[in-house]
């Protein structure tokens, strides 16, 4: 996970963001970095897990293709995808969809 979270770092587009690597910091150092603001409720926060392929993502892609389906067909009608601190990902032990097609 926290390889995910310095690449998800890494690419923010944001300056004005706390969270951010020194310019010349090098891979181990940005992973200490990480384990540091682990504990950070506001890190917690800012890295939240905010979309349906993110999720999938931080759960080495084990969600099934009908979950991933489901969330994605949720989120374009509308349903908000509350973001999920990544503390809780940890947690998260994906589990099958079962549904009837009517």
């Amino acid at each position: 996970m926290l390889h995910l979270l310095v690449s998800k770092i890494e690419n923010r587009h944001s300056s004005s963001t706390r969270y951010k690597f020194e310019t010349e910091s090098s891979y181990e150092e940005k992973l200490r970095t990480v384990s540091t603001w682990w504990n950070e409720p506001r890190f917690q926060l800012a890295m939240a897990v905010k979309k349906p392929s993110e999720l999938n993502k931080f759960l080495n892609y084990s969600l099934s293709e009908e979950m991933t389906e489901l969330l994605l067909e949720a989120k374009k009608k509308g349903m908000p995808f509350l973001p999920l601190p990544i503390i809780y990902l940890c947690l998260i032990q994906p589990a099958r969809v079962i549904t009837t097609k009517r």
